[in-house]
């Protein structure tokens, strides 16, 4: 077991970060390296950005919706899987509005509860105004879906929250889920950090950033999963906070390895 005074030689002290380090062991992310909030909500921390894309991804293939069935809805048409995969791959906010509408916000909510995110929910779209109150009607093949009404509410939280806990509990069900982690696997430079340590390990990710506060990562590769969000400060910094975060990333996964061998 680590403990966060261990690992303060390193950047993450700085003003804003929050990264949580855990080994899956019996189906459970066990904590090995904490910095920073990873149980509290993020609402005043940091905003979960499309992190919580996950969420509806998941809730749609527990609904039982078959990913190859053909939708008709106001802004898409097209088949249930290209929204997966569109939503998880490039992140698209449109995809991701589909994807909550599909089911409605209550049933989202509703499977974060079943799935023990105790931090987690979704009211606030990202590809239009307003919140997820109201999903229209659309077809589900030849099917026609009814329009949703919203009528859980979150008093703790009003838009979209989430914690470092709960994100990586998301990252472990969708990397088990055969339609999710195929649109979730990742090969580009941060994979490379993870498979330089553990170069057989499958990685599956889901990014996020926001302008002028955070960008995110939240991955899983074999055994492991790393969550960190790190402040940005303009869309200029994007690139500069990405390597951040993967040096902090590589800086605990290699301190971690060195802490194990006797």
């Amino acid at each position: 077991m680590f403990y966060k005074s261990y690992l303060l030689f390193f950047f993450l002290s700085s003003s804003g970060t929050h990264m949580l380090f855990s080994k899956i062991e019996k189906g459970k992310p066990v904590k090995l390296v904490i910095q920073g909030d990873v149980r509290g909500s993020s609402k005043g921390s940091y905003w979960p950005a499309s992190t919580i894309k996950l969420l509806p991804a998941i809730a749609v293939m527990r609904s039982g919706i078959n990913p190859r069935a053909y939708v008709r809805m106001k802004r898409y048409r097209g088949t249930v899987r290209t929204l997966l995969k569109r939503a998880l791959s490039v992140s698209s906010n449109v995809a991701y509005d589909s994807l909550v509408d599909l089911v409605g916000q209550d049933y989202v909510n509703a499977t974060a509860k079943h799935l023990g995110l105790k931090h987690t929910w979704i009211s606030r779209p990202y590809g239009r105004r307003g919140t997820f109150y109201y999903s229209a009607p659309y077809r589900l093949g030849k099917k026609y879906i009814r329009a949703k009404r919203a009528k859980l509410k979150n008093p703790k939280c009003n838009s979209n929250c989430t914690s470092l806990e709960d994100l990586q509990k998301m990252i472990l069900y969708t990397s088990k889920d055969k339609e999710l982690r195929r649109w979730t696997q990742r090969h580009g430079k941060f994979a490379k950090v993870f498979k330089k340590y553990f170069p057989k390990a499958k990685v599956y990710c889901k990014p996020g950033y926001v302008a002028h506060h955070h960008g995110l990562t939240n991955c899983r590769f074999g055994n492991y999963i790393i969550t960190i969000a790190t402040p940005c400060g303009s869309w200029k910094n994007w690139h500069k906070n990405k390597k951040l975060r993967m040096r902090m990333a590589e800086s605990v996964i290699s301190t971690y390895l060195k802490g194990r061998v006797p």
